[in-house]
């Protein structure tokens, strides 16, 4: 079990919402504690409810001020001792974790005045009176800041995990992590009882089409493009890669930030439409955009006439064995008159004519054409020898290989089949099935 705690400032706002639920999607918690939640009973229900969690226990606010709260999916074994304004005691394990709203040291604290020193002896004397000690933790050193990018800038560690000397025995792996970003003024803290061991993963580049949005996407490129004039592209890319990662001043920080909850907000529009729970403004603007869209590539894709050998313009054009894409007949049909032609066959049992049925059942139609007979084909349409060597070039160089908790092995070279998802591929197999086609009529005709 992990234990997710936040002084979350407020669930009345929809951004700390939409964050908490984000949290809890990302890193899969089954309990949840909150504080300062400033709402009534109602509201923890229905934020409950939209993130998954069955069970609550909520401390109610007084005055706009204060409130906790503590979730929890239904299966999770939770005991409450007992609650008031300041704490929740409940029992899964015996941790203490959340907002003290106090310092264990001095240098727990950057900018404004000198936390007085009484204070920080009388929270000391109570931990170890109480035989808790810090559960330490990674990430920022500070969990709750002020007045960020100002000469007044506090920051502090108001929030920590303590525990005592047998739950330390029983989870020595226990580790307390500080998330960076939080809508609230203090930082999520992220409780796992057994630590993941981390395996680096060798990463494949991949090209982000929303980095072209950024602005700073096209010099990022050049400037790291031209730093190695002599070195291979592959490592050009990586440069790219790794320049991205710079050290963001108080301003970007701000921006990326108000983006990123810009996100989430867009997130949940997304699938708010798609559910089907309401229509959206912007969403009827969306929608009436791509049907015209839509429309206007319908009608440029459209193929309503072909000229033939001798130049005559014709627009009912299709082959003998055709059945589909026929003005005026409907895909289903063919099923129908497939099902009256083996009836016939079947209850054929007189007449010196006899008839037969051919049932093709094309499997895996891509990864089973032969090279050979593809090129053959192509040479059959009257296509020329480069351009033929050309199309072959890109067929045969295709390679494989397999992704296995993040690394690749394998470069598999096949003999046969066609890319899938290649533009290319669709009508190279359709020419192929054209020739099959013209095979079966050949010996049709020679009986």
């Amino acid at each position: 079990m992990s234990i997710l705690a936040w002084n979350c400032r407020g669930l009345a706002n929809p951004r700390a919402v939409r964050f908490l639920k984000e949290l809890v999607k990302q890193f899969r918690r089954s309990l949840v504690f909150l504080s300062e939640t400033l709402v009534e009973k109602s509201r923890i229900d229905y934020v409950g409810k939209r993130l998954g969690f069955s069970e609550n226990w909520v401390v109610e606010t007084g005055h706009h001020e204060g409130g906790l709260s503590l979730l929890w999916k239904d299966g999770s074994k939770v005991e409450i001792k007992g609650s008031c304004e300041n704490f929740i005691d409940f029992e899964v394990y015996a941790e203490q974790i959340g907002d003290f709203n106090d310092l264990m040291y001095a240098k727990e604290k950057v900018g404004g005045r000198m936390h007085p020193r009484a204070l920080l002896d009388g929270f000391c004397n109570v931990v170890e009176e109480c035989s808790l000690c810090d559960l330490g933790f990674t990430g920022s050193m500070y969990t709750w800041e002020r007045f960020r990018g100002t000469n007044k800038w506090v920051q502090e560690r108001l929030d920590r995990g303590l525990v005592n000397d047998e739950w330390r025995r029983v989870f020595p792996d226990a580790e307390l992590c500080m998330l960076d970003v939080s809508t609230s003024d203090h930082l999520p803290l992220l409780l796992q009882l057994h630590r993941r061991v981390y395996v680096p993963k060798k990463r494949r580049f991949k090209l982000e089409n929303l980095w072209l949005r950024e602005k700073d996407c096209m010099q990022i490129v050049e400037s790291s493009w031209n730093e190695m004039h002599h070195a291979d592209i592959l490592f050009k890319i990586n440069k790219c890669f790794r320049s991205r990662r710079d050290a963001y001043g108080v301003e970007k920080y701000n921006r990326a930030r108000n983006e990123f909850h810009e996100l989430l907000k867009r997130q949940e529009i997304y699938w708010q439409q798609r559910s089907k729970q309401f229509w959206l403004k912007d969403g009827d603007q969306n929608t009436r955009f791509f049907h015209k869209y839509a429309s206007s590539r319908r009608r440029n894709n459209t193929v309503t006439k072909l000229k033939d050998k001798d130049d005559n313009w014709r627009d009912d054009v299709h082959g003998v064995q055709q059945s589909v894409f026929i003005q005026g007949r409907l895909l289903t049909d063919n099923a129908l008159k497939a099902f009256e032609i083996n009836h016939y066959i079947k209850r054929k049992t007189q007449g010196k004519q006899e008839v037969a049925g051919l049932k093709l059942d094309v499997s895996k139609a891509y990864d089973r054409l032969e090279w050979g007979f593809l090129e053959l084909i192509l040479a059959k349409f009257g296509f020329s020898g480069d351009w033929i060597a050309r199309v072959m070039l890109c067929v045969k160089t295709v390679s494989y290989s397999f992704i296995h908790n993040g690394e690749i092995f394998g470069n598999i070279k096949p003999g046969r089949g066609l890319r899938q998802c290649d533009p290319i591929s669709p009508y190279l197999y359709i020419m192929c099935v054209e020739g099959l086609s013209a095979i079966i009529r050949r010996n049709e005709v020679a009986g």
